[in-house]
Order: C-alpha cells, then structure tokens, then sequence
C-alpha cells in the first residue's frame, strides 16, 4: 500500500496534514513538546477578578439624562438602565429591581435591629452602672456608649450630646486620660461628669448643680470650676492638650494657679461664711444684647 493511501495519512476533518500539526517536523514551531503533563488551566483569582470589577464600576463615565450630560460610575449608569428598562416593561429588568430591591431591605432591617439591641445593651450598662457615676465602671460604660454614639453618627443616625460626652478630638484625647489614669488606680475619686475642653464652665456647673441640691450647692459649683482649672494646668504641663484655649476667668500661669488656689482654700476653711473672692472674675466681659446679636449672625 502506498505511502499516500495509508489511512493514517488521510487528511479531513478532525485530521490535519501531518506537516501542520503541532509537535511535527516541519509543523506549527510552537510548544513542539506538547501541553506539559500536570499543568493546569490558567483561572483568574477571585480577588483579581473582585479587584477588577470594582475598579471599572467605579470609573466615572458620561451618561445623556434629558439632553444634558451627566457624570456617573459605571454601577450608577448600569441601575440607572435597568430601571429604565424596567419603566418600559421588561420583566426581566422588573424582577431584578424587586428581587434586588427586598434583599436590600432585609438587610437593612437586619442590621437595624442589630443595631438597636447593641443600643439597649450599651443604655441598660449605663443605667446600671450610674448609681456610683465615679467608678471605674461606670467610666467604661459610657466610653463604649460614647463609641456607640461616635460610629453612628459617621453613618448618618443623629444623637444629641449628653453631659460629659466629648465632642472633639480633643475632648476624646482627655477622655481616654482618664479612663486610663482610673485603669491604673490613680484616682480614687474619679470626676463625672469629666470636664473636657469644649465643656465650658456654665455647662460643667450646671451639671453639677442638677445633681446638688439644698445647702452646699454653691460649693460644689466652686469645687467643679477649680478641678476645671487644675485639671487644665494639668494637662497643658503633660502635653496633653499642649494648646487648649483659657477660659476668661482661669489663672495664665503656676504663680496665678497659686493664688487662686490659696482664695479657694480661703473659701473652704470659712466653711460658707464668706462669699468666694475670684481673683480674676475681672477678666469676664459681660456680653451685651449688641454682642449676641453678632455672635447669632457669626454663627448663621
């Protein structure tokens, strides 16, 4: 039989001449080996695949909405279509947007409920812990209600400030001073409300007044506006709070410090007999109504 007429010559489909196949002499010069034994299948890993999507979806790109030109993310142009698709009666896009649209409500009232028992957990700890508002407890109580409050508000859910909640970073800088300084044992009667820089002096006294009541009231009033100023002394010296704001009245130095301590220890040893003499109350400018005027149209 001839060379030509062999069946294994014979060229068709699924057949190929012999000089074109790979691996031949004189074929295709590429992998002439052949596909090595035990290599596997090139895949994309999921992350690079993750990665990818997520860096086209958010690509701004140029969409037509009422003849003008609007900028959006790829994800934004991609709903926005299927809703269009979905007014024009396409029931796939219809059941997309519905099916979509429960899942992400089920979710959000999951996490909402979530969230609301974290919030009792965190309120009822508070509440239990307030019969000694000085303790170590109670300290670690409202600093995981005050986070709580802290995370929510970066999601959008308002919250009002409570007394001795910081507010600025500051406030959470002396915070934290605090906590710690209770943690190691250093204070055996811890302050509460604490008396952080954005609280100012009538705010830290009412506090302290809602809570006293009949005889003594004015001295606790005083006490709170002199651990205000200690306190401050205090953390300015440490580097703290290096550059907090003094208050009008608050002394500007050690040898001011001094003096005022000296009349507030004058105050106690009268026991109430004699008015408390502030040695810079001359400091406080009275505010006037032409001064509240411009202060409400600073603030607008």
């Amino acid at each position: 039989m001839s060379k030509d007429k062999d069946p294994k010559n014979k060229v068709g489909y699924g057949n190929p001449p012999k000089h074109t196949q790979f691996g031949q002499d004189g074929g295709n010069p590429i992998n002439r080996g052949g596909r090595p034994k035990g290599s596997k299948n090139y895949a994309m890993s999921d992350e690079y695949v993750r990665r990818t999507l997520l860096s086209y979806g958010f690509k701004p790109i140029a969409t037509k909405q009422q003849g003008e030109t609007v900028y959006m993310s790829s994800y934004d142009a991609l709903i926005a279509q299927a809703y269009n698709m979905a007014l024009k009666g396409d029931m796939r896009a219809i059941k997309l947007i519905l099916d979509e649209t429960r899942k992400a409500s089920e979710k959000e009232a999951t996490f909402r409920h979530g969230a609301h028992i974290a919030f009792l957990d965190l309120r009822d700890e508070v509440e239990r812990t307030a019969a000694d508002p000085k303790s170590l407890e109670h300290y670690l109580a409202q600093l995981a209600w005050f986070k709580y409050k802290q995370d929510s508000r970066s999601l959008g859910i308002e919250y009002i400030y409570e007394d001795g909640e910081p507010v600025t970073k500051e406030d959470w800088i002396v915070f934290h001073y605090f906590v710690n300084k209770a943690k190691s044992g250093e204070f055996q009667n811890l302050p509460w409300p604490i008396p952080t820089p954005s609280y100012t002096d009538d705010q830290y006294s009412h506090a302290i007044m809602k809570k006293a009541v009949g005889k003594g009231t004015k001295r606790q009033v005083i006490e709170a506006q002199d651990e205000r100023f200690n306190s401050f002394a205090e953390w300015r010296r440490l580097g703290i709070c290096p550059n907090l704001p003094y208050d009008q009245d608050e002394p500007r130095n050690e040898k001011e410090l001094e003096q005022y301590n000296m009349a507030v220890d004058a105050y106690y040893e009268a026991d109430g007999k004699k008015e408390f003499e502030h040695p810079f109350a001359h400091r406080i400018k009275p505010i006037n109504d032409d001064d509240n005027e411009a202060q409400k149209k600073k603030d607008k």
